[in-house]
């Protein structure tokens, strides 16, 4: 039985994300230009089918130590055969609480790992399971090193192909795919800008709604737990706040 805590917590994030259901288009941390004939469009409409049938969904989040909900020291055990602790919350189970809260019945899969860049990436989850939808985050490790990898960053060029790679791998397995621009390191580096370009390159591309972390969670210096990381308040605001892209066709709802 759910505590009375539970209670007033599912509540609060259901009304915060009905709020975001009418607010998200006039920030628009979210953009997306959608071609009716494109695959990601085609496998969009079979997620969306599911979850108005009631089905259950999966969702797959890959990335970095962002999504993977790094914090050092953090209060959750390590997953994914990392070493590193974790934050109280990170966003995909902040997501998967939100959507669970607006009736759909998801299980969103926490495939980050800390340090990675596209390079590693591409490897890691080559042999995961399927999803109806994957979420894609990473930017940060290729633009800094911050996994410290003799080979060190990657240039633009390369992770622009790296990224394709792992896009069309995913909607070829027939995911609708969501990708995310990373938060700015804090201090800013106008280094990052070049691969946000990218990413949004590669949404475009291949017809990705694209989510943009720093425009939608981050308010203040306050968001970081060490100027790369974010705190466990500001992973749960990214899931809440991604959260409305993956239920708002669900209440005929028009995405801007």
């Amino acid at each position: 039985m759910r505590s009375v805590f539970q209670k007033k917590l599912s509540f609060i994030i259901l009304c915060y994300s009905s709020f975001l259901l009418l607010s998200c288009t006039k920030t628009q941390p979210v953009s997306a230009l959608t071609y009716g004939g494109s695959q990601n469009f085609k496998n969009k409409l079979v997620y969306l089918a599911k979850i108005t049938n009631h089905q259950p969904v999966k969702i797959a989040c890959e990335g970095t130590s962002l999504t993977y909900g790094q914090n050092v020291p953090g209060v959750l055990p390590p997953i994914n055969n990392a070493g590193q602790t974790r934050a109280l919350y990170q966003y995909p189970s902040s997501l998967q609480l939100t959507l669970q809260t607006a009736g759909i019945n998801a299980n969103v899969i926490n495939r980050g790992f800390p340090g990675d860049r596209t390079t590693e990436g591409i490897i890691r989850w080559r042999d995961s399971v399927s999803a109806d939808v994957c979420i894609i985050e990473y930017g940060t490790n290729d633009a800094f090193n911050f996994g410290t990898y003799l080979s060190g960053p990657l240039t633009i060029s390369a992770f622009t192909d790296n990224l394709n790679s792992i896009v069309k791998r995913r909607i070829d397995e027939g995911a609708w795919v969501i990708i995310t621009s990373p938060p700015d390191i804090n201090p800013p580096d106008t280094l990052l800008n070049g691969y946000k370009k990218a990413i949004l390159a590669v949404a475009q591309k291949f017809d990705l709604p694209s989510f943009d972390v720093e425009k939608s969670v981050i308010t203040s210096n306050a968001d970081y737990f060490d100027g790369v990381h974010l705190t466990a308040l500001a992973y749960q605001k990214w899931g809440v706040n991604i959260a409305p892209l993956l239920i708002i066709n669900r209440f005929n709802t028009p995405l801007q």
